[in-house]
């Protein structure tokens, strides 16, 4: 007997998925489709006629209805572009997420405007303490390990200490270091924030974090898909500051003068995160960042002191 082609695979894919309400059904069926036969969405429109094996079809199916039921695309697939950089994630780390772009580019603008300018008395803009071909940094929270990935693919001089308290996420992280080539420069360690350098008197050019920063009410109105992501790299406490209240408490004692921390925020937050910046006395110089949607999406502050 017979089995479908891939025309008809695709179709049957598109028609179980928009019947769930999947908003993309054509897309996500196509690549679930190129998964299965180890091959990229070009090869189903060039093969249209191709007749897969039944055992691949099984398969197919079966992840057709995952994602009928409500676990991301990025998941089944098992990848997720960003900043034009293929990475690998699984259910144990967040889907990096296009907004978190503009922290990346927010950043790699300052190490590169700024590089070897030297410490600054008065720095004009966050980040203008950072000085020499060497940057060090610090990834609060580094999940798949997309920003400090990232980041020291586009800035050759980076070398990051990413944290994480999640093992399987550190482990997701640093396959995505090697498969990028920067595991040279970035070291992996298991924490909660700040707590591997306690007491070690060690000091940083740059802070990033994209903090857990949905609410309790938000975490109340996910949609499905986010649902299936860890909920410990999403809730902020009850009014989605609780890591930023730590964040800003604990980088004082390790940033350099001058030096930049970067935040990622909820597109509410800016007010509240300045707030808690200029309670320290010693952030100046604070500045928000839209995204491309035109909302509040990064705080970058200078620290003076």
């Amino acid at each position: 007997m017979k089995g479908n082609t891939v025309r008809e695979l695709a179709a049957k894919g598109v028609d179980r998925l928009r019947r769930a309400g999947v908003e993309s059904p054509r897309l996500d069926a196509e690549l679930l489709l190129a998964k299965v036969l180890d091959k990229d969405r070009h090869f189903l429109h060039v093969n249209p006629d191709y007749c897969p094996d039944v055992g691949v079809e099984a398969e197919y199916y079966a992840l057709l209805n995952r994602r009928a039921a409500g676990e991301p695309l990025q998941y089944l697939t098992g990848i997720q572009e960003f900043m034009g950089l293929v990475f690998t994630v699984n259910p144990s780390v967040l889907i990096p997420r296009s907004d978190t772009e503009t922290l990346v580019e927010e950043v790699l603008d300052r190490l590169k405007g700024y590089r070897g300018m030297g410490v600054s008395e008065t720095p004009e803009t966050p980040g203008s303490g950072m000085d020499g071909d060497r940057v060090l940094g610090l990834d609060l929270g580094t999940g798949s390990g997309a920003i400090a990935v990232s980041l020291a693919c586009y800035f050759a001089g980076l070398y990051v200490k990413a944290v994480d308290i999640s093992p399987e996420a550190l482990r997701v992280a640093q396959k995505n270091a090697v498969r990028h080539g920067v595991a040279d420069r970035i070291d992996f360690l298991r924490g909660d924030l700040f707590s591997p350098f306690e007491g070690t008197g060690q000091k940083f050019d740059l802070i990033v974090s994209n903090p857990p920063y949905i609410s309790g009410k938000e975490m109340r109105e996910l949609q499905r898909e986010v649902l299936h992501e860890p909920q410990s790299a999403l809730y902020g406490g009850s009014d989605g500051l609780c890591f930023y209240k730590k964040i800003v408490a604990g980088a004082p004692e390790f940033l350099k003068r001058g030096g930049l921390l970067a935040v990622e925020i909820g597109y509410d937050q800016a007010a509240a995160v300045i707030d808690l910046l200029n309670q320290t006395g010693v952030f100046k110089y604070t500045e928000v960042v839209k995204d491309l949607a035109g909302r509040c999406r990064v705080v970058l502050a200078a620290a003076h002191n």
